[in-house]
Order: structure tokens, then sequence, then C-alpha cells
């Protein structure tokens, strides 16, 4: 087990591959080159040091328009059920 042989609990590697993957889906979505990854998980991907319970994304070359983030947070979303339309609206911009 990995765990064992990196001396790390179970569950830490756990959360890595949860944001490993959430990060992975807009790289394999076409927007990877329009996100920079910043803050703590940025300094964790270089291993100076503890990843942060959040992960901070700042779009680039995006309009700040729900019509335009939409089509992409949809095809990043791992469920077809919420539109980032609806979730937008509903939830206003945090």
């Amino acid at each position: 087990m990995r765990a064992r042989r990196e001396g790390r609990p179970t569950a830490e590697l756990l959360v890595l591959y949860v944001r490993e993957r959430f990060l992975y889906r807009p790289l394999i979505s076409g927007h990877g080159s329009q996100l920079v990854l910043e803050g703590g998980m940025l300094l964790a991907a270089f291993d100076e040091g503890r990843p942060t319970a959040d992960i901070d994304l700042l779009a680039t070359a995006v309009a700040d328009e729900v019509e335009t983030i939409s089509p992409s947070y949809d095809r990043c979303s791992p469920s077809k059920s919420t539109t980032a339309s609806s979730s937008l609206t509903e939830r206003g911009p945090r």
C-alpha cells in the first residue's frame, strides 16, 4: 500500500486523489490553459507545503458572464443534472 510505503495516512492520500481528479476535469475539457492554480495547492504541487482545504483557481481570458461560464462548467461537471446557469443564479456568485 502506498500509505504504508510513504508513511502517510490513508485518508490524506484519498483527499489528494480527489483533489487531483478535480483539477484533471478542466484540463481534459480544454480549459486547463485558462486556469492558474494558486495558494496552498500550488505550493503542495511543488512539495513546498501542506495542501490547504480549498483549491484556488484564477480564470484568465474568460468573460465574467453566466452565458460564457456555463458551457465550461457543464463540460467539467461530473453531474449533468445541475447546469452552471441554474447553479449560479440560485446561489449567486461567490
